[in-house]
């Protein structure tokens, strides 16, 4: 998977772009969106009190090996 058009240098890490579908029965991390360079994160969690938010840090801290946050995003 190449993440080149979703990744970048940010500060002391990286910023990764990503497109989340929340209360998914198939979770887990697919591929970079073509159209809008971000990688697609499904998750079970639904997106309330940052549940969604919490299971893709760890999907992403798992897949990456390095820990990975949520620093903004559409509500």
């Amino acid at each position: 998977m190449d993440l080149s058009k979703c990744l970048r240098p940010s500060g002391d890490g990286a910023e990764l772009d990503i497109i989340v579908t929340p209360n998914s029965t198939t979770p887990g991390i697919q591929d970079v969106d073509p159209w809008r360079h971000r990688l697609v994160v499904k998750v079970r969690a639904p997106p309330e009190g940052g549940r969604a938010n919490e299971e893709v840090e760890e999907l992403l801290t798992e897949a990456l090996g390095a820990r990975a946050t949520v620093s903004r995003g559409h509500t």
